[in-house]
C-alpha cells in the first residue's frame, strides 16, 4: 500500500469517526430536547408536585354527539379507578373500573344490568391512568422521543412520541408558544377494527393550580365523533370502593 493510500484510508476513517460522533450526538440532543419539552409541558399544566397531590377528581361534563347532548359526571382517583355516569336519550349509562375489572351498564350495547366490558374495550379503559402519561414518564417505564414538528390548526407544535411500558404508542402535539397540549393521537379498537383517534384540547382553565382543558374533541378519520365540555372540576372529593367495584364482587 502506497503513502497516498495510507493517507486516504486515514482520512476516510477520520471522516467516518466524525460522522458517527455526529449521529450519536444528534441522538442525545433529540433525547434531551424531548425531555426538556416534556418538563416544560408538565410545568405549564401546574407541575408534577401539584398533580401528584390530587388524590381524586370529579368532573361535570356534557358530551355532544350526532346532535345529542349527554350530561354526566366522571369521578376518578389516584388508584386508577374511575366511574363515568351519563344519561343519553333517557337511558342511564355507567362505565367503571376498580383498577382490575372494567364494567358497564349500557343499554345501547345490550347491557341493561351491570356486566363486564368486552375484552378489547376493557383493555383500553383500564390502560387510562389518572396521572398524565408524561409526568414521571421515565419512572413509569415509558420512552419519549421528539418526532419532529407539525402544525395543528393554527398552532405550531412539537410532536412527541411516547411508548408506554405495554408498548402502546401515543403522539402528543405540544404548542411551541405555551407548551400546552393541543392534540394527542393514538390507535383505538372499535368493533374489532383498529382506527386512529385524534383528540384535540382547548379552552384551558386553572382549577386549583392545575391547568385543565375544558373542551375535548375526538376525531376519527378526520371527522368529529364527539365533543366533551367540562363544566366544573372538583379536586380531592370523597370516594368509596363501592363506586368503582363491579356489583356483586
Amino acid at each position: 500500500m502506497g503513502i497516498f493510500d495510507k493517507l486516504k484510508n486515514r482520512y476516510m476513517k477520520k471522516i467516518l469517526s466524525i460522522a458517527l460522533l455526529a449521529l450519536l450526538t444528534m441522538g442525545v440532543a433529540n433525547a434531551q430536547t424531548a425531555d426538556a419539552i416534556a418538563k416544560k409541558y408538565v410545568e405549564a399544566i401546574g407541575g408534577a408536585a401539584k398533580w401528584k397531590a390530587v388524590k381524586s377528581m370529579k368532573q361535570t361534563i356534557n358530551i355532544s354527539t350526532q346532535g345529542i347532548d349527554i350530561p354526566g359526571t366522571i369521578v376518578s382517583d389516584a388508584k386508577n379507578r374511575a366511574r363515568v355516569d351519563v344519561t343519553a336519550m333517557g337511558s342511564k349509562i355507567v362505565q367503571a373500573k376498580d383498577g382490575i375489572t372494567a364494567w358497564w351498564i349500557n343499554p345501547f350495547q345490550g347491557a341493561t344490568q351491570a356486566a363486564k366490558m368486552p375484552a378489547a374495550v376493557a383493555k383500553e379503559f383500564l390502560a387510562q391512568e389518572f396521572l398524565d402519561n408524561i409526568i414521571d414518564w421515565k419512572k413509569r417505564g415509558s420512552t419519549l422521543t421528539l418526532d419532529g414538528e407539525e402544525k395543528v390548526g393554527d398552532k405550531d407544535c412539537f410532536k412527541l412520541k411516547l411508548v408506554r411500558k405495554d408498548q402502546s404508542e401515543v403522539f402528543y402535539f405540544i404548542a411551541k408558544d405555551n407548551y400546552t397540549l393541543v392534540m394527542s393521537r393514538a390507535k383505538s379498537s372499535a368493533q374489532g377494527t383498529e382506527q386512529t383517534v385524534d383528540t384535540l384540547f382547548s379552552d384551558y382553565e386553572d382549577f386549583g393550580g392545575l391547568l385543565i382543558a375544558k373542551k375535548i374533541v375526538n376525531k376519527t378519520g378526520g371527522a368529529v365523533r364527539e365533543t366533551t365540555t367540562i363544566q366544573a372540576v372538583e379536586l380531592n372529593v370523597e370516594v368509596t370502593d363501592d363506586m368503582f367495584a363491579f356489583p356483586g364482587n
